[in-house]
């Protein structure tokens, strides 16, 4: 429950409040923490693939990843794209979803409510969500509620 708290304070910030002045640079340096490549600002909107990866660290796999094979299951992930491993891996684990007609879009940015299904997905209560009524609504609800 502690995790699920800490890591939607930590989404709250990053997705949707600005912050401003220097402790901003302190505040979303990902970078510091081991969690992604490179620095994240308050101005800066993660991408799909982006969350993945670091969803990947979140949860302990950073170096399973590297054994994976990284052939996700959507159309417009190619072998070689940077985060085409993070895909696969969470997609194997049915974490992602992609849109009805096979592709991820990785490059896009991640909205919400997709981030709070993931998270409540890898925190495992997606049988709570769903109870809820599902996406997007219902793991709003439960990620309230845990």
């Amino acid at each position: 429950m502690k995790k699920l708290i800490v890591l939607f304070l930590i989404l709250g910030l990053v997705a949707v409040t600005p912050v401003y002045a220097d402790e901003s640079r302190e505040l979303f340096d990902l970078k510091s923490l081991g969690i992604i490549d490179s620095e994240v600002l308050p101005e800066d909107s993660i991408s799909r693939g982006e969350f993945a990866q670091i969803m990947v660290h979140f949860m302990g796999l950073k170096e399973v990843i590297d054994v994976v094979n990284e052939n996700p299951k959507f159309t417009d992930v190619e072998s070689g794209h940077q985060y085409a491993k993070a895909i696969g891996l969470l997609s194997k684990l049915n974490f992602l979803n992609g849109s009805d007609n096979g592709c991820f879009y990785p490059e896009r940015a991640i909205s919400f409510h997709e981030a709070v299904k993931i998270v409540t997905d890898v925190l495992g209560y997606r049988m709570a969500a769903e109870s809820y009524g599902g996406y997007p609504d219902g793991y709003t609800v439960a990620a309230g509620k845990t």
